[in-house]
């Protein structure tokens, strides 16, 4: 978690926010001085949503580095003393001053749009600075609305509280508070250390809070004072409206010091209170209160805080590096950050705390999220992020505790093998709520998110043994769109072959389209086995996990029957006679061959052969000119002959029935029709016509 804080006033120090408006969390590092660049400035690093907080090593985060120089400073300065705060419109910053002899120059403040600081681009900076507003150590008023609050002391018994409108220009009030003191700042601890040595009276804390009667305030410590024996918390209460003094109220102890307050209001209008206390007999450590409906005031209230075991020994150093934000999740609480020391007083023995609280109705229990698994069990499970005791991934079944409004990403391995069987992973099952039923969630995806929200979750892995379904298609191999019911466990149904599906036991339908392309269905054949001829839909029976049953969609490879001509026609008495096939020539029906344009009542001959190559030894075509047929040529092989007599309109035919023969399929024959022409004038008195090409066609 993001721990807001400082170190020290010379070293490193980090405060951050988050900002539910713009989905953002942003982090304030502090650099120290350094000799050789002659500058300490700040790096603003910003995350975007809770994708990029849980990415590791700042992967996915973006930052801005301010330098006193871009704030108009001249070289050799540094910043320190770092506060950070948002409004609606706005990130605020504000630091002190020093030069490279550590002495204090000047405080500034400065925004940048919250619209710019999420987009990650060059953000637009505004700035003013104590030589135009006068005071230092400026505090900001956290959850502000439109308008940033801050505050500045001008004496002990004057303060300024500045106002800057996120559309206008800074102005402010001076306000004058009851008498305090930072002289004599004295709080020691049990073994005689003053832990409030370090302090300076600097405001330390500030809230707003808006409703009916909106007010902002600011807290500090004062040294002890007339009626207030112990260090003590001093907060003013201020109208947001007419910016004047409605109240100051101290917490305050006889026995008690109060040191290092820092403040927030939550959704509701309560101010959450943390601060440092310890005694002579008790230890420094750090208190929470809330100032609310029940305890209106700061004064009179109880507190909670941890004990520690040990106090300071190196030094008085405590610290100004406690914070207090409204929770984002749950804004009516409030989160907080504290310490303690356990086990020594160096430094190293420091407890950092982060404390979630607010009033009892409004607290919610961690919530549980339970990781189990069905169908197999002790399956190794990886979670994305780790849970509020350090733990992370398991093996089911087991628990992990969050903050309310955490998001994690539970990841399963996609199969298991148990007993020789190899299970694999089905889906995921969610349950939102202790009473609620489970979800199932999207078949196959090995990887689930969710917000496990104020109340618990479950999450269960399902895995189950699978029998697998290869789809294949002949004639052709591929593309054949087959429909497949119902959906595997991928959630995948209808594709194109070949393809596979993976089901748990049970019945697939496949049906297969009645033609693909030329090619109509033939059959299917299922694990080896022939189905019915013509069937499309065959039924898949798988019965037993872990086998892979085949399915195969059959389809004819139809040749498409043709007639073709080739060559050409000699001229006749009757003109240029033609040749033409009549129908479909395939395998198992009858084709008629005519003859058109011949002379009249003459003897000829169709010839059928089965090739257009050669006819006797002699290479075909074969011109006949040498025999008297002149410009006449001989096409096909003579190997059949079919006699005909013309009729007055010089025309001819025959029937030729296709054996029905899948060996015929593709083959081609060739036929050609020659006829008596005594009126042609050729020595020899014939006409012939050009050839023809049948190519039989059918189902292969």
């Amino acid at each position: 978690r993001c721990v807001p804080g400082r170190v020290s006033d010379e070293g490193r120090s980090a405060r951050c926010a988050t900002v539910p408006s713009h989905d953002i969390t942003v982090w304030l590092l502090q650099y120290s001085y350094s000799e050789t660049t002659m500058s300490g400035g700040m790096r603003i690093a910003v995350a975007n949503g809770r994708a990029d907080l849980a990415a590791g090593a700042f992967g996915d985060w973006h930052s801005f580095y301010t330098s006193p120089q871009l704030l108009g400073r001249p070289a050799g300065e540094w910043l320190d003393f770092p506060d950070l705060a948002t409004s609606d419109g706005h990130l605020y910053l504000a630091a002190n001053v020093f030069d490279a002899n550590r002495s204090f120059t000047d405080s500034v403040v400065w925004r940048m749009p919250l619209a710019q600081v999420a987009a990650g681009g060059l953000a637009t900076v505004e700035s003013v600075s104590r030589g135009t507003i006068g005071g230092n150590s400026y505090r900001f008023a956290q959850n502000a609305a439109g308008t940033m609050y801050f505050a500045a002391h001008m004496s002990g018994s004057s303060l300024r509280a500045y106002r800057w409108p996120d559309s206008g220009n800074v102005s402010w009030s001076t306000i004058a508070v009851p008498s305090w003191t930072a002289v004599g700042m004295v709080a020691l601890a049990p073994n005689g250390v003053n832990w409030g040595s370090r302090y300076d009276g600097r405001i330390t804390g500030g809230y707003y809070k808006g409703g009916s009667s909106p007010e902002y305030g600011f807290l500090w410590s004062s040294a002890p004072i007339s009626g207030r024996p112990r260090c003590f918390v001093r907060a003013v209460r201020i109208s947001a409206t007419s910016h004047a003094l409605r109240a100051t109220e101290d917490i305050w102890s006889s026995s008690i010091d109060a040191l290092y307050p820092a403040a927030a209001a939550n959704a509701r209008g309560d101010i959450g209170v943390c601060f440092a206390i310890g005694s002579n007999v008790d230890h420094p450590t750090t208190a929470y209160l809330c100032v609310d409906s029940c305890r209106p005031l700061f004064s009179g209230q109880t507190f909670l805080n941890f004990t520690g075991n040990a106090s300071p020994s190196v030094s008085g150093s405590w610290g100004d590096y406690f914070s207090m934000q409204r929770h984002a999740y749950l804004p009516n609480t409030f989160v907080a950050t504290g310490m303690t020391l356990r086990g020594g007083g160096l430094s190293v023995n420091s407890e950092p705390h982060f404390v979630h609280f607010g009033r009892e109705a409004d607290q919610v229990a961690d919530p549980v999220l339970t990781v189990q698994s069905a169908g197999v069990s002790a399956v190794p499970i990886t979670l994305d992020v780790a849970d509020i005791n350090v733990a992370r991934n398991g093996t089911t079944s087991f628990t992990r505790t969050f903050a309310a409004g955490q998001t994690y990403t539970v990841t399963a391995p996609g199969s298991r093998a148990v007993g020789g069987l190899s299970y694999v992973f089905s889906h995921w099952s969610w349950r939102s709520s202790p009473t609620g039923s489970l979800v199932a969630q999207q078949r196959g995806v090995l990887s689930f998110t969710a917000n496990i929200g104020s109340t618990s979750d479950t999450v269960v892995a399902n895995y189950e043994l699978l029998a697998g379904l290869v789809v294949r298609s002949t004639n052709p191999s591929s593309g054949v769109q087959i429909t497949v019911s119902p959906l595997d466990y991928f959630g995948n149904g209808n594709s194109t072959t070949p393809f596979t599906r993976s089901y748990f036991a049970g019945v697939v339908s496949l049906t297969a389209p009645a033609t693909v392309g030329a090619n109509p269905f033939r059959q299917w054949i299922v694990g080896g086995a022939p189905q019915p001829l013509g069937q499309r839909t065959v039924s898949v029976s798988l019965a037993q996990p872990g086998i892979a049953y085949i399915a195969q969609a059959v389809y004819a490879n139809r040749v498409v029957g043709t007639f073709t001509a080739f060559g050409s026609s000699c001229s006749g008495s009757a003109g240029t006679p033609a040749h033409a096939g009549i129908g479909t020539p395939d395998v198992g029906t009858s084709v008629t061959y005519s003859l058109q344009g011949a002379a009249p009542f003459a003897a000829g001959q169709f010839y059928i052969g089965a090739s257009n190559s050669s006819y006797l030894g002699l290479p075909l075509p074969l011109a006949l000119d040498s025999i008297g047929v002149t410009g006449c040529s001989l096409y096909v092989s003579g190997d059949i002959s079919v006699p005909f007599s013309t009729g007055t309109l010089g025309d001819a035919s025959f029937n030729l029935q296709l054996p029905n023969s899948p060996a015929l399929i593709a083959t081609h024959l060739y036929t050609q029709a020659l006829f008596l022409d005594v009126a042609s004038g050729r020595p020899t008195p014939l006409t012939l016509t050009h050839g023809l090409d049948t190519q039989i066609g059918g189902l292969q």
